[in-house]
């Protein structure tokens, strides 16, 4: 009944079910899923009204938000009522739960900023460390050389204290 319920309120939402056809169509669902299943047509008499309602333009108010006059379920409920399992899950494009949607939206993400130049968070480790690696050898020679940190820090365009802390490191 859940799985009828839904399929006829996603029909209708896509205006492929109007109260004109609603009873035949869904009679051609219900037969598809189960031959044998027997219903009246009183069944389906609210859902019915909610299809007339929303083919008429009219919606409904929920916790201050306007949503269309007909049935549209979280993808956790369809979830939870229809027993979807996990590798179903992760195969459909649609239905997902939050935390395969948070991880496709991750995964979008990630493509998205590679594609705009950024690094990978072990590529950019590495750069930091050879970066640092480089000014700790710079300040070194600089050090030898006799220049103060405050030179030292305006020849490598560094700041004061990052150049202080790395010429702890290089004498302890």
């Amino acid at each position: 009944m859940n799985w009828l319920l839904y399929t006829a309120s996603f029909l209708a939402l896509s205006h492929q079910l109007t109260p004109l056809n609603f009873y035949h169509e869904v009679r051609k669902i219900a037969f598809m899923i189960d031959p044998g299943f027997r219903y009246s047509n009183s069944e389906f008499s609210t859902l019915y009204a909610k299809i007339k309602a929303y083919t008429n333009g009219e919606t409904v108010m929920f916790n201050g938000r306007e949503y269309p006059a007909i049935y549209t379920p979280k993808n956790e409920t369809i979830i939870e009522k229809l027993g979807i399992t996990e590798e179903e899950i992760r195969s459909n494009k649609t239905i997902v739960d939050t935390a395969t949607r948070r991880k496709k939206d991750a995964e979008r993400s990630m493509k998205r900023r590679r594609a705009q130049g950024t690094v990978s968070r072990e590529e950019y480790d590495k750069q930091r460390s050879e970066q640092k690696r480089f000014n700790l050898e710079a300040i070194a020679r600089l050090k030898k050389e006799g220049l103060s940190i405050r030179a030292i820090a305006e020849q490598l365009k560094l700041n004061e204290r990052v150049v202080r802390r790395y010429a702890k490191e290089i004498t302890p």
